[in-house]
């Protein structure tokens, strides 16, 4: 990692390289300034177990990432162009306190300034699809008031370790207009 310059606000992004879903995941790292208002999607999801990881190419160099953040990467990556995030777990230096502690001071501008909030709770199981297509119909007044296969299906998505995460409202409610869920 290059030293960010946290007096101008500099934050890293993630520039995800196309590719197929199969393919190993490839990306680059570039630096920018939040007033210089950058185009990017900001990430919020799990980092599941810190031990389960798959291979991951960064600016050239293998390495691995979580499964969770893996398969999230895997779901948005564009097959013909490239797609620029903002994902903590990449674009902070987690071995660097100093710059963690700067990181989180603006991790509220962060997924303000994105252009959307893109919330990933895992992949697809346990019927999360069908729960994910009455959420989009906004039902979920319906699900509630049901002991259907729907209020199941709704009930272990909102289960997920995600809805958990200390972060979370800070996440989704800054960007409230802009989150989508998947």
């Amino acid at each position: 990692y290059r030293k960010l310059d946290c007096a101008n606000r500099e934050i890293r992004l993630l520039e995800l390289e196309p590719g197929s879903p199969s393919a190993t995941i490839k990306a680059k790292l570039r630096h920018v300034t939040l007033t210089s208002k950058p185009t990017y999607e900001a990430l919020s999801y799990t980092w599941g177990s810190p031990a389960d990881r798959r291979p991951m190419s960064l600016d050239g160099f293998n390495g691995t990432v979580t499964a969770n953040l893996s398969a999230a990467l895997r779901q948005l990556c564009n097959q013909d162009r490239p797609r620029v995030l903002w994902v903590d777990a990449l674009c902070v230096n987690q071995d660097d306190k100093d710059e963690r502690r700067e990181q989180v001071l603006i991790m509220r501008d962060i997924y303000e300034a994105a252009t959307k909030v893109l919330a990933w709770l895992g992949p697809a199981s346990d019927d999360s699809d069908l729960a994910m297509d009455l959420v989009d119909k906004r039902r979920t007044d319906l699900i509630l008031q049901s002991q259907s296969r729907e209020s199941s299906a709704f009930e272990k998505l909102c289960s997920r370790p995600y809805w958990t995460r200390v972060w979370i409202l800070q996440e989704l409610a800054v960007n409230r207009q802009r989150c989508v869920f998947g």
